[in-house]
């Protein structure tokens, strides 16, 4: 009977263009289909009358830029509106970021152009709200064509695991219904996270657009909102596309691993950095031989994972292949 050798294979790395395309077209869908329909309605097209069109201050109160509450008029002030409200007896307020000017010493034009400003804000808000809840999370999520992207990167995997066991072991390819079969579930779970985050952003959004309504804020507010809901969901387009397609990835290349009789790995930490150091019960399995069926504990929960399935896990699986020497 002839010696036992190793032969570690080269670890199979998912290209980053998969990545960025799925990502890419998650930030498509959210901006297009979400956030963009609800700037739109931020965008009042209010008709000045032309006898008081020309009048900077009216204009400024008309298209939202500037706004009265409680005393105070408040927003963007450019110079000719400053010198306006100054004229009319306005004091600046650091504390309140506002010009105080009594109701009773605002000329009636510039009254009745807040009165109106309110009034078209309050139809705006309305119409916003309205959309907000229009949005379908289940129909939004199911719209995304996350299929397509998703079975290419399995092919890809697919064909670089077997390129890296040429010559050592044989492993049929997957077949398209197998790839279809792989991706399905991992398409169910993503497009049922993205329903689930979907619901639960934009009751934050209703809520906090309401509270800022109660508060005074104006368009300015509101457009902030918005913005900072999107840029959440970029942020969660981004783990999406990275976090759930490397479980796909390392799954399939378990299976395929073990189905040509390849069972170990030797678990291999990446360069740390200050920024983004090696977590510590990471390290210790560095360099150290697991079974991809009883792999190691990698937090503190005592979760057991092999490479890449913990959380935001940059390590790698080198997976080894033992072989005899007989000829």
């Amino acid at each position: 009977m002839g010696n036992i050798k190793t032969k570690e294979l080269t670890p199979v790395r998912v290209d980053p263009i998969f990545f960025d395309a799925l990502e890419d077209t998650l930030n498509k869908y959210f901006k297009r289909f979400i956030y963009l329909p609800l700037m739109q309605e931020l965008k009042p097209s209010m008709r000045l009358n032309n006898a008081i069109d020309r009048d900077v201050f009216v204009e400024a109160l008309m298209k939202g830029k500037v706004y009265y509450y409680r005393g105070y008029f408040k927003g963007s002030f450019n110079a000719q509106v400053t010198k306006e409200i100054l004229r009319i007896g306005g004091v600046w307020s650091a504390k309140e970021s506002g010009f105080r000017v009594l109701q009773e010493k605002i000329p009636y034009p510039i009254q009745t152009a807040i009165l109106n400003s309110q009034t078209a804000f309050m139809k705006v808000i309305e119409r916003l709200d309205k959309k907000i809840q229009q949005i379908t999370p289940a129909n939004f999520a199911g719209s995304i064509p996350l299929e397509k992207i998703l079975e290419k990167m399995i092919y890809r995997t697919d064909s670089d695991v077997q390129e890296s066991m040429k010559g050592l072991v044989i492993s049929p390819k997957l077949t398209d219904q197998q790839r279809v079969d792989l991706v399905h579930p991992y398409v169910n779970k993503m497009k049922a996270d993205i329903k689930g985050w979907t619901e639960e952003k934009m009751l934050e959004l209703r809520t906090e657009i309401q509270a800022k309504l109660l508060a005074g804020e104006r368009y300015e507010g509101m457009i902030k909102s918005i913005k900072d809901s999107y840029g959440v969901s970029q942020n969660k387009a981004k783990f999406l596309a990275r976090q759930e397609t490397n479980l796909m990835n390392t799954q399939l290349k378990e299976e395929r691993y073990k189905s040509a009789g390849i069972t170990e790995y030797r678990w291999r930490c990446v360069a740390g950095s200050p920024n983004h150091p090696v977590r510590e019960m990471h390290l210790i399995h560095n360099n150290k031989v697991f079974s991809f069926d009883n792999p190691p504990i990698v937090n503190k929960k005592g979760d057991r994972k092999n490479p890449t399935q913990d959380y935001n896990c940059r390590c790698i699986a080198i997976p080894i292949v033992r072989f005899s020497d007989e000829g």
